[in-house]
Parts: C-alpha cells; sequence; structure tokens
C-alpha cells in the first residue's frame, strides 16, 4: 500500500509523508518548480511520482505516474 500526503506550514516549508511499507533503505526525490512538487518513490520494482500543484491556499495531489521501472540491477 502507498499512500502520500503533503502539507505547508506559515513558513512556507513543505512536508511530504510518504507511507511505502516496501520501501526500507530506499529513498524518494522531492522537487519543486513553480507551483509544481513532484514527490518520486521507490515502489517494488518501480519508481512513482507524485504531483502536487498549490490551487489557492492549499496543496493538491493531482497527478500519478510511473517514472522508471527495474530490471535486475538496471533503471529503466
Amino acid at each position: 500500500m502507498l499512500s502520500s500526503s503533503l502539507t505547508v506550514n506559515p513558513e512556507s516549508l513543505v512536508e511530504v509523508r510518504v507511507d511505502n511499507r516496501n520501501s526500507e533503505g530506499k529513498k524518494m526525490n522531492v522537487s519543486m518548480n513553480g507551483d509544481v512538487i513532484r514527490v518520486q518513490v521507490p515502489v517494488n520494482q518501480q519508481v512513482v511520482a507524485f504531483y502536487y500543484k498549490k490551487v489557492g491556499f492549499e496543496w493538491v495531489k493531482y497527478k500519478r505516474e510511473r517514472v522508471l521501472r527495474v530490471v535486475g540491477s538496471e533503471l529503466h
């Protein structure tokens, strides 16, 4: 099961929480471009990206996509 949430506090710091029980020891990647935040998370044999966009005063998850898949020890 994979879930994620994003909150922004008054000082404009972003906190991303990802619950992925299969990603022990793996790293997630967070990047921001304008009003879009992208969170990449390793899930089983692939990397999934979640996109959040600022709508008014809150961040809304609007997209999820598979970014990479792992075959053996190589990323594709």
